[in-house]
């Protein structure tokens, strides 16, 4: 594992340096309620040291973690993990998804098990040049996100065609996802933009 590659990734998640040694490199983390610590050693002949070291930054009031990844993959995962919990936000997403199908079916008295999305066929344009697709519209918007590159996707339609319901639709596939990404959606105010 590279120094340099382990101190841009812990300050990626907005950490500081608070030593760095031969041995380890503890970073800092003074956002939220309480203060991080999370210490991560680069040798096995420094577990005393290390020892000394999460016991006086707790006596400091200080949330001590000892880093149990050898990778920088390891060790990404982990924070990806700590910041967005994943599991946690799993949840969130399917309850949001049941809540938004909930208030589809309460019209017809029937609760989210009998809502069943309706794919519908769509026209597909990229670089304004239009392109066939045989995919369900949510199965090509999921293959563009998965490009490495930066997007910008929209969906248009008229009132009633189901865009929110495709985007509910989006948002669910991530319900069981484990991979070091998280969705965000968030609702646009009706009638365009809004300048102040």
């Amino acid at each position: 594992m590279k120094k340099d590659e382990l101190i841009a990734l812990f300050s990626r998640y907005g950490y500081k340096i608070e030593e760095d040694d031969d041995k380890y490199i503890i970073f800092s983390l003074h956002t939220g309620m309480y203060p991080a610590i999370e210490i991560v050693p680069f040798r096995n002949d420094s577990t005393n040291e290390i020892k000394e070291k999460k016991e006086s930054y707790a006596q400091c009031g200080y949330a001590v973690k000892v880093s149990q990844g050898t990778t920088i993959e390891e060790i990404e995962n982990y924070l990806f993990n700590g910041f967005f919990h994943v599991e946690t936000t799993n949840k969130r997403i399917h309850q949001k998804y049941e809540s938004y199908t909930d208030s589809l079916m309460e019209i017809y008295e029937k609760d989210h098990t009998n809502y069943k999305y309706i794919d519908i066929p769509y026209s597909k344009e990229y670089n304004f040049e239009k392109e066939s697709d045989s995919q369900s519209l949510v199965s090509s918007i999921l293959s563009h996100m998965k490009s490495k590159r930066p997007l910008l996707i929209i969906v248009e339609a008229a009132a009633g065609f189901g865009k929110t319901s495709t985007a509910y639709e989006l948002l669910n596939t991530y319900s069981d996802i484990k991979e070091n990404v998280r969705p965000f959606l968030m609702e646009l105010p009706v009638g365009g933009i809004n300048l102040v």
